[in-house]
């Protein structure tokens, strides 16, 4: 009497077909768990480093101390820590690899690929029930990945009433 002791040819490869594409599966689904954690961890970093600078640039002074209408920074602020008012940072643009906190300490590693920019324009906005456009400054502060993802953090700032 001849038994059936093993797996025919035919069912191991199939097993082994098997096998692979749950393999296969896991390994898809793990990558996509870590590439969500990777992207979340990004976007952390990303708004925080907007959010910091938002911050520095709203604590300055609406107009210039010196009475300068122009955009950006006037002659001799060469530097973030030159900037006198929250339209020097008109054009700002600080690279990956350089990023510095607003006291000058660099940040860690996870923070050094990506880039901030910010833009500054005069614009007027229009408040629902007060029926007439508001002066202002909308200040863009733009954070981009070495990959090229980018995250904006926007903010209207009333021009102060009066001299």
């Amino acid at each position: 009497m001849v038994g059936s002791r093993g797996f025919t040819l035919i069912e191991g490869v199939v097993a082994s077909a098997v096998l692979a594409i749950a393999v296969v599966a896991l390994a898809a689904s793990l990558n996509a768990g870590h590439m969500a954690s990777y992207e979340f961890a990004q976007g952390r970093c990303a708004t925080r480093l907007a959010e910091e600078l938002l911050e520095y640039i709203l604590s300055l002074p609406y107009h210039d101390p010196d009475e300068s209408s122009a955009r950006g920074p006037e002659p001799g602020e060469a530097g973030i820590g030159l900037f006198d008012n929250m339209d020097d940072f008109h054009g700002y643009v600080e690279a990956g690899s350089t990023l510095r906190d607003m006291a000058g300490n660099e940040y860690p590693a996870q923070y050094q690929g990506f880039t901030r920019s910010v833009t500054v324009e005069t614009v007027g906005e229009t408040v629902s029930n007060l029926g007439e456009p508001i002066s202002g400054l909308r200040i863009r502060v733009e954070v981009c990945s070495s990959r090229g993802r980018v995250w904006e953090i926007a903010r209207f700032v009333a021009a102060p009433i009066g001299p």
